[in-house]
């Protein structure tokens, strides 16, 4: 079963104002992959980075690796991405000629929308993609960006990388 991403929701053109939404796009192994990950980490928050390439109007995901969630309390609505795994991360992806383009991580019973957690924890210019998952497995994905302060979604769609 395909996961809902924001492309399934939204229509073309933009935000409001028309203004062009920024676009990620990923592939189906690694958004595939990805849920897999959401779900067996259920019901605490899974986390890791997105590697990829920055393109004009946004970036496309190349690999999603998974990263430790440092918080033990209130593991299911917080998490703290281990800073030795980021460096590993990040190491790794620069000899393959990649870059960390954002963050990602789950809502365990939650939406897949920026918490105010996730507004203190956020950095500008970096993709913030969030799994909505349950029991069921995953409900939703989407990908926000903030932008001068305030979270705007991004258009989130599946592409052959290449």
């Amino acid at each position: 079963m395909k996961t809902p991403t924001t492309s399934d929701r939204a229509p073309e053109g933009g935000e409001a104002g028309g203004a062009p939404r920024p676009l990620l796009t990923w592939s189906a192994p690694v958004r595939e992959e990805l849920c897999r990950r959401a779900r067996r980490a259920f019901p605490r928050e899974a986390c890791g980075l997105l590697l990829g390439r920055r393109v004009p109007g946004g970036a496309e995901i190349v690999e999603a690796p998974q990263a430790r969630n440092r918080v033990v309390e209130r593991a299911g609505e917080r998490f703290d991405l281990a800073p030795e795994d980021w460096v590993a991360i990040e190491t790794r992806a620069r000899e393959a000629g990649l870059e960390v383009v954002g963050v990602w991580h789950t809502h365990p019973d939650r939406p897949a929308r920026p918490s105010s957690a996730d507004r203190e924890s956020a950095w500008e210019g970096y993709a913030w993609l969030i799994a909505s998952v349950g029991a069921e497995g995953v409900r939703d994905v989407r990908s926000w960006r903030l932008v001068e302060g305030t979270f705007v979604e991004e258009d989130l769609r599946e592409a052959p990388l290449g």
